[in-house]
Protein backbone atom coordinates (compact mmCIF):
# COMPACT_ATOMS: atom_id res chain seq x y z
CA UNK A 1 0.00 0.00 0.00
CA UNK A 2 3.30 2.12 0.91
CA UNK A 3 4.17 1.97 -2.96
CA UNK A 4 0.76 3.42 -3.95
CA UNK A 5 0.63 6.27 -2.38
CA UNK A 6 4.27 7.19 -3.71
CA UNK A 7 2.36 6.47 -7.26
CA UNK A 8 -0.75 8.61 -6.62
CA UNK A 9 1.81 11.59 -6.64
CA UNK A 10 3.40 10.72 -9.99
CA UNK A 11 -0.08 10.12 -11.06
CA UNK A 12 -1.88 13.64 -9.57
CA UNK A 13 0.60 15.59 -11.48
CA UNK A 14 -0.52 18.43 -9.83
CA UNK A 15 -1.17 19.22 -6.05
CA UNK A 16 -5.12 17.41 -5.05
CA UNK A 17 -5.91 17.21 -1.14
CA UNK A 18 -8.64 14.57 -1.97
CA UNK A 19 -8.40 12.14 0.99
CA UNK A 20 -10.12 9.08 -1.19
CA UNK A 21 -7.09 9.24 -3.73
CA UNK A 22 -5.13 6.01 -2.51
CA UNK A 23 -8.68 4.21 -1.85
CA UNK A 24 -10.17 5.03 -5.93
CA UNK A 25 -6.74 3.91 -6.86
CA UNK A 26 -6.95 0.45 -4.89
CA UNK A 27 -10.83 0.32 -5.79
CA UNK A 28 -9.83 0.80 -9.20
CA UNK A 29 -7.24 -1.85 -9.38
CA UNK A 30 -9.10 -4.33 -7.76
CA UNK A 31 -12.46 -3.43 -9.97
CA UNK A 32 -10.19 -3.69 -13.49
CA UNK A 33 -9.54 -7.46 -12.74
CA UNK A 34 -12.81 -7.58 -13.47
CA UNK A 35 -14.17 -5.37 -15.49
CA UNK A 36 -13.51 -2.62 -18.14
CA UNK A 37 -15.89 -0.04 -17.53
CA UNK A 38 -17.77 1.43 -13.92
CA UNK A 39 -19.98 3.50 -12.74
CA UNK A 40 -18.87 6.30 -9.73
CA UNK A 41 -20.42 7.91 -7.57
CA UNK A 42 -18.60 10.67 -7.18
CA UNK A 43 -20.40 13.71 -7.59
CA UNK A 44 -23.47 12.84 -5.74
CA UNK A 45 -22.90 14.98 -2.81
CA UNK A 46 -22.14 18.04 -5.38
CA UNK A 47 -25.56 17.10 -7.03
CA UNK A 48 -27.92 16.02 -3.88
CA UNK A 49 -26.45 18.67 -1.73
CA UNK A 50 -24.63 15.36 0.66
CA UNK A 51 -21.91 17.26 2.77
CA UNK A 52 -22.22 18.44 5.91
CA UNK A 53 -20.54 21.97 5.39
CA UNK A 54 -23.51 22.63 2.83
CA UNK A 55 -25.89 21.78 5.89
CA UNK A 56 -23.38 23.39 8.60
CA UNK A 57 -23.83 27.16 6.01
CA UNK A 58 -27.08 27.13 5.41
CA UNK A 59 -28.60 26.22 9.19
CA UNK A 60 -25.88 28.98 10.49
CA UNK A 61 -28.00 31.33 8.04
CA UNK A 62 -31.58 30.35 8.86
CA UNK A 63 -30.30 30.91 13.07
CA UNK A 64 -28.77 34.19 11.84
CA UNK A 65 -32.06 35.38 9.88
CA UNK A 66 -34.05 33.95 12.84
CA UNK A 67 -32.26 36.36 15.11
CA UNK A 68 -31.08 33.18 16.88
CA UNK A 69 -27.58 34.31 16.11
CA UNK A 70 -25.67 36.71 15.55
CA UNK A 71 -21.89 36.67 13.97
CA UNK A 72 -20.60 40.28 13.10
CA UNK A 73 -19.68 40.74 9.29
CA UNK A 74 -21.08 37.04 8.61
CA UNK A 75 -21.70 35.97 4.86
CA UNK A 76 -22.64 32.65 3.33
CA UNK A 77 -19.99 32.69 0.96
CA UNK A 78 -16.94 34.08 3.54
CA UNK A 79 -18.28 31.04 6.03
CA UNK A 80 -18.25 28.40 3.23
CA UNK A 81 -14.99 28.86 2.29
CA UNK A 82 -13.57 29.82 5.75
CA UNK A 83 -13.58 26.40 7.49
CA UNK A 84 -15.10 24.65 5.00
CA UNK A 85 -13.12 24.29 1.74
CA UNK A 86 -10.19 26.62 2.36
CA UNK A 87 -7.59 25.36 5.43
CA UNK A 88 -7.46 28.70 6.48
CA UNK A 89 -9.52 31.86 6.18
CA UNK A 90 -9.10 32.89 2.26
CA UNK A 91 -7.62 36.32 3.84
CA UNK A 92 -5.15 35.10 5.49
CA UNK A 93 -3.44 33.24 2.28
CA UNK A 94 -1.65 36.09 1.34
CA UNK A 95 -0.23 35.99 4.18
CA UNK A 96 1.26 32.28 4.29
CA UNK A 97 1.89 32.74 0.28
CA UNK A 98 3.70 35.89 -0.78
CA UNK A 99 3.06 35.72 -3.91
CA UNK A 100 -0.35 33.45 -4.91
CA UNK A 101 -0.77 32.72 -8.48
CA UNK A 102 -1.90 35.50 -11.05
CA UNK A 103 -5.76 35.23 -10.47
CA UNK A 104 -6.19 33.19 -7.62
CA UNK A 105 -7.40 35.47 -4.66
CA UNK A 106 -9.87 36.73 -7.70
CA UNK A 107 -11.39 33.59 -8.47
CA UNK A 108 -12.06 32.46 -5.30
CA UNK A 109 -13.50 36.31 -4.54
CA UNK A 110 -15.74 35.63 -7.95
CA UNK A 111 -17.25 32.55 -6.20
CA UNK A 112 -17.83 33.92 -2.54
CA UNK A 113 -19.74 36.63 -4.27
CA UNK A 114 -21.54 34.01 -6.42
CA UNK A 115 -22.41 32.69 -3.03
CA UNK A 116 -23.44 36.09 -1.31
CA UNK A 117 -25.38 37.39 -4.39
CA UNK A 118 -27.18 35.10 -5.91
CA UNK A 119 -30.96 34.59 -6.21
CA UNK A 120 -30.95 30.99 -6.16
CA UNK A 121 -31.56 29.52 -2.61
CA UNK A 122 -28.73 29.00 -0.22
CA UNK A 123 -28.25 25.45 -0.73
CA UNK A 124 -28.26 24.94 -4.60
CA UNK A 125 -25.53 28.52 -4.40
CA UNK A 126 -23.28 26.38 -2.62
CA UNK A 127 -23.93 23.19 -4.88
CA UNK A 128 -23.29 25.39 -7.83
CA UNK A 129 -20.03 26.52 -6.25
CA UNK A 130 -18.83 23.06 -6.12
CA UNK A 131 -19.64 21.51 -9.10
CA UNK A 132 -18.22 24.30 -11.18
CA UNK A 133 -15.13 24.49 -9.11
CA UNK A 134 -14.52 21.11 -6.41
CA UNK A 135 -15.97 18.66 -8.74
CA UNK A 136 -13.63 19.09 -11.83
CA UNK A 137 -10.59 20.91 -10.31
CA UNK A 138 -9.71 17.85 -7.55
CA UNK A 139 -12.92 15.06 -7.52
CA UNK A 140 -13.44 13.77 -11.33
CA UNK A 141 -9.30 14.63 -11.79
CA UNK A 142 -8.65 12.27 -8.73
CA UNK A 143 -11.26 9.72 -10.42
CA UNK A 144 -10.33 10.17 -13.72
CA UNK A 145 -6.41 9.66 -13.15
CA UNK A 146 -6.73 6.82 -10.29
CA UNK A 147 -9.01 4.96 -12.75
CA UNK A 148 -6.94 5.03 -15.76
CA UNK A 149 -3.84 3.98 -14.06
CA UNK A 150 -5.23 0.97 -13.98
CA UNK A 151 -6.94 1.11 -18.03
CA UNK A 152 -10.31 1.09 -16.18
CA UNK A 153 -12.79 3.67 -17.60
CA UNK A 154 -15.66 5.70 -15.29
CA UNK A 155 -18.89 6.66 -16.28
Amino acid sequence: MVEGVAQIGRILDEPNADTSCLPVYLLSEFARRHVTVALSGDGADELFGGYMRYETVVGLQEQIRRGERAVMGWTPGSAYFANKISVVPLSQLTELCANPPVGFMDRFGALEERINNSPLPLLHRLRACDVGSYLPGAVLAKVDRMSMQHALFQQ
